[in-house]
This record gives structure tokens, C-alpha cells and sequence, in this order.
């Protein structure tokens, strides 16, 4: 076989290699890892979601702990058990003088009783807390679609990051092998004076740089599985083809459109203005008057009473007092802590509007630097395919003028080189532009499970919610 023939079969080999990278993967069929696998898996195994869900369920609690004060009683009982020692002296003058009587008495007090106490009007402020509690619940369950998509977004880098690093060092891995080639050839070539020492030394210099490269590019690649393997919990096997993201907006306009609808971050600063709104009036509140019903039962055995007179203790077997009534408190001054309370609610409530207004633009700047990106990525990718195709004919061209030495080594390391960087320019492009995608999705809320598709038990935060709204009992798991 001349070498002629030896190159075009590295031309194959070199397509071959370079359609793996166009499509992120190199996998064996019987072992292959889908995106969405991965971003299933991490859903149902993430501990940070994991955790959120929790505080969320904790968040929830607060919905029955206002509406405790929603004409629902608070019970007490009380029971008592002493024992008490009088000692009495009575100093009398008599003709004789004086006579002093020490008297000690053992008297016993049992008792057993409760109170109950049950608001009737408080202002507002139940009414309000209730509100308060609603709407921290919602804006919690817009925070827990934030971290869902954060898990998401970071399997997807995770993915995408191995079937890039992979792609790099299979391209490194090639360069190398032709350059050991090339290098195997010269040498036979210049015993043969068909070459020169020249030639041979450039090759090898360039097949030191390029195992540098490969080095580099493994150690990447390790990085990236590594990661891969936290995130998901398994180690990264062969990887399928990069999927597309079928649900990505056809239009900026229609980008920002859902992003105002939907994003989980501008969801949550409009429950925290609801949120705030009754805190405000939950505040002011407390300047109103507090109205309750009280009714106490208590009930005395083996009591002793001092009654006074020649036998100052009776002994009472039974004493039941029941008490009924309502009472009325409300407060006139308490040194401007009240006031104070409701100015700096008034200012929170400020707060969370100028932060909603804050994370609408963030979010608007967030979705346009993305489609910015996204476009950019594809135009890139189309003219990096491009310029590798063209490359590929150079190569061809100046390989066959090299064989005629019509070319010199240096002119064929120089397309080699420019061809590799070509080819990592789209592997680059491509990675770009499905991250892009991503941040695309993540910005309009829809990097997640349900939007996605994916094959998971949907958590619905709304069942634990419904299970707690109104419950009277029950200490939980």
C-alpha cells in the first residue's frame, strides 16, 4: 500500500472519528446513559432537592399554626398537691401577766381544674396570618421549581461536559496516532534520503505537543466524569447522542413572554408581595382590640380554710368554681415598639416590590443573553462544519503535494493543525449551543420534570399542603 492510500484511510478514520464528536457520543449499545435518564435519575436522587422539599413541607406548618387562632379554643389543665404547716402564736394579758398560745395547724390543698380561652376578635391579625402563611407557601413552592431546575440544569452540564471532554480526547487520541505514524514513516523515508532530518524533527515535535494536548484533554475528561458521577450517583458509561430540546421558544418574543409566566424567580417575588401585604396588615393588627371568651373549671378536695374565730381551719371536701366571661385588652401605648412594627412591615413590603421589579429585568436580560448565545452558537457551528469540510480538501491537497515534494512538512503540520482545531471548534460549538438551550429553558421555567417529559413520579408539593391545611392533630412522622 503506497502512502498515498495510507492517508486516505486516515481521512476516513478522521471522519469517522469527527461524526462521533458531531454527535457528543462514541457509546456501545448495550450500554448506553440518555440525557434524560440522567436528569431522571437526578431528580429522583438529589439531596439538595431532597432538602428543599422538606423545608418546603416546613413552610406548610405555618398555614395550621394561623389558623390556631381561628376561633379554636387553647385548653389547659392544672392539678395541685400540697400540704402547708401554720404556726400561730396569741399573746393574751391576763391578771397574772401575760399567756402566749402556739397553735400549729396541717392544712392540705389538692386541686384539679382548666381554662380555656378562646379568641373572638383579634384585630385582624388571624385573618391576616392566614393570608401570610398562604402566600409564603406559594412563593416556597415557586423556590422549590428554582432548585429543581438548578438539579436539572447542573445534570445537564454534567452530561454534556463528559460527551464533550470525551469527544476532545478521542480528537487528541486520533491526532496522536497520526502523528506516530507520520513519524514512523519519516523515519523509514529518511533512511531511504527521501526525506530529512528536518521533517522528522518537526514531526516529532508535533507529536510531543499533541500528547501534551491528549494529557490535557484526559485530565478534563476524568474532571468531567467525576462530576458526572456526584451529580447522578453512577458512573458515566457510554453516552447516547445528544438529544435536542424539542420545547425551546421559536421566538424571542415568545422566550420572554413565558419567562414572565413562568419563571419560578418572578413567581416567588409575587407571592413575597402577598406575603407582605398581610404581614403589613397582620401588624396593625395588634393596635386594635383583642377580644376573647374565657371559662375556667376548678375543683378543690380535702381543703382547708381559714375561717378565723375559736377554729380557724375548716376542713371542705369538695369545692367547685367555675368561671365565665370575656375579656377585652388593647393596647394604648407600649413606647412605639407597635408603630415601629408597622413601619418596618410597610418597608418590606417596598422591598419585595422593588425586588420583583428587579428580578423581572434580571430575568428579561437573563432569557436575551441566551437566545444571544443560542443563535450565535448555531451561526458558529455552521461555518465551523463548514471550515472543517474545507480543511479536509486542504489536507487532502497538501498531503499529495507533500508526497511529490511539492510541499513541505511544515505546510502539512500546519493544515493538520488548523484541521484539529476545527474539529474541536465544533465539538465547542455544539456544547455551547445545547448549553445555551439550557439556560434558555431554565429562564422561562421550564427546565423542569414535567415540561421535560421525563419518566419520574412527579413530587406535588400541593399534597402534603392539602394533608396539614385545617388539621387539628397529629405530631407528624
Amino acid at each position: 500500500m503506497n502512502s498515498h492510500k495510507v492517508t486516505r484511510a486516515a481521512y476516513i478514520s478522521a471522519a469517522a472519528i469527527l461524526l462521533s464528536v458531531t454527535s457528543f457520543e462514541r457509546a456501545a449499545a448495550q450500554d448506553v446513559q440518555t440525557l434524560t435518564e440522567i436528569l431522571a435519575r437526578a431528580y429522583d436522587t438529589s439531596p439538595a432537592l431532597a432538602a428543599a422539599r422538606a423545608r418546603q413541607r416546613a413552610t406548610d406548618e405555618n398555614l395550621p399554626i394561623a389558623q390556631s387562632n381561628l376561633f379554636r379554643p387553647t385548653i389547659s389543665i392544672t392539678a395541685q398537691e400540697g400540704r402547708s404547716v401554720v404556726r400561730q402564736r396569741d399573746t393574751q394579758e391576763v391578771a397574772a401577766g401575760s399567756a402566749e398560745t402556739k397553735t400549729n395547724t396541717n392544712t392540705l390543698d389538692r386541686k384539679l381544674g382548666y381554662s380555656l380561652s378562646l379568641p373572638l376578635f383579634r384585630g385582624g391579625q388571624t385573618f391576616a396570618e392566614i393570608d401570610e402563611a398562604r402566600s409564603a407557601i406559594a412563593a416556597g413552592q415557586a423556590d422549590l421549581i428554582t432548585t429543581e431546575q438548578s438539579v436539572l440544569a447542573a445534570a445537564v452540564t454534567a452530561y454534556v461536559d463528559v460527551a464533550y471532554y470525551r469527544a476532545l480526547a478521542q480528537l487528541e487520541q486520533m491526532t496522536v496516532t497520526d502523528y506516530e505514524q507520520r513519524v514512523s514513516r519519516t523515519r523509514e523515508e529518511l533512511k531511504a534520503q527521501r526525506r530529512t532530518v528536518s521533517d522528522l524533527a518537526l514531526f516529532r515535535s508535533s507529536l510531543a505537543s499533541a500528547q501534551n494536548s491528549l494529557a490535557t484533554a484526559n485530565g478534563e475528561r476524568r474532571a468531567a466524569e467525576a462530576s458526572f458521577e456526584a451529580i447522578s450517583r453512577i458512573p458515566a458509561a457510554a453516552l447516547a447522542p445528544r438529544p435536542s430540546f424539542n420545547i425551546v421558544p421559536d421566538t424571542l418574543d415568545d422566550a420572554l413572554k413565558l419567562a414572565n409566566s413562568a419563571n419560578p424567580t418572578i413567581r416567588s417575588a409575587e407571592h413575597s408581595i402577598d406575603k407582605n401585604e398581610a404581614a403589613v396588615r397582620a401588624a396593625e393588627g395588634v393596635l386594635f382590640p383583642q377580644l376573647s371568651l374565657v371559662q375556667s373549671f376548678t375543683r378543690q378536695q380535702d381543703n382547708s380554710r381559714y375561717t378565723g374565730g375559736t377554729n380557724p381551719y375548716d376542713e371542705i371536701d369538695r369545692e367547685d368554681t367555675v368561671t365565665v366571661g370575656v375579656t377585652m385588652s388593647m393596647p394604648l401605648y407600649a413606647g412605639g415598639a407597635n408603630h415601629a412594627s408597622v413601619r418596618a412591615s410597610k418597608q418590606t413590603l417596598s422591598e419585595a416590590r422593588l425586588t420583583l421589579a428587579s428580578t423581572q429585568l434580571t430575568t428579561e436580560i437573563s432569557v436575551k443573553a441566551a437566545w444571544v448565545r443560542m443563535t450565535a452558537a448555531r451561526e458558529a457551528l455552521k461555518f465551523a462544519q463548514e471550515n472543517v469540510a474545507a480543511l479536509g480538501d486542504a489536507l487532502e491537497a497538501v498531503e499529495f503535494q507533500y508526497q511529490r515534494s511539492d510541499a513541505t512538512g511544515r505546510d502539512l503540520i500546519d493544515v493538520i493543525d488548523e484541521r484539529t482545531t476545527a474539529q474541536v471548534t465544533v465539538a465547542t460549538a455544539r456544547r455551547t449551543l445545547f448549553l445555551a438551550e439550557s439556560q434558555l429553558l431554565q429562564s422561562t421555567g421550564q427546565m423542569t420534570a414535567d415540561a421535560l417529559g421525563l419518566a419520574v413520579d412527579i413530587y406535588d408539593p400541593n399534597e402534603h399542603l392539602r394533608d396539614v391545611d385545617g388539621k387539628l392533630f397529629g405530631l407528624g412522622d
